[in-house]
């Protein structure tokens, strides 16, 4: 199966830690960006050094704020603002503790 090109047989959880603490905290508006975490998932999954790990967060929060600016679109800005604000602490919280569930490889 595909997602937006890419292959989803990676392990994938949609929103929020899949191990650790952070697994039982459920974020909010979660389901909303459903499609945008299961391809960070899959970034994360595959791996790489620091430098990819900041590039799939960096791809999570554009993808969060396209989908946010394509879906409300002509509505509330009052419901803009505020999605926009759940996906930037959604990106400082990945990039807090986001390393712990990260591929790393040599």
């Amino acid at each position: 199966m595909e997602l937006n090109g890419i292959n989803t047989s990676y392990q994938t959880n949609g929103c929020g830690a899949c191990q650790g603490f952070w697994k039982f905290v459920k974020p909010p508006h979660r389901n909303f960006f459903k499609d945008e975490c299961n391809i960070h998932d899959v970034e994360y999954e595959i791996g790489g050094n620091s430098y990819d790990r900041k590039l799939a967060d960096i791809n999570l929060k554009y993808n969060m704020k396209l989908k946010i600016y394509r879906y409300f679109y002509r509505r509330k800005i009052i419901s803009r603002i505020w999605y926009l604000i759940i996906a930037n602490i959604y990106f400082f919280f990945l990039r807090l503790f986001g390393f712990s569930n990260f591929n790393y490889k040599k």
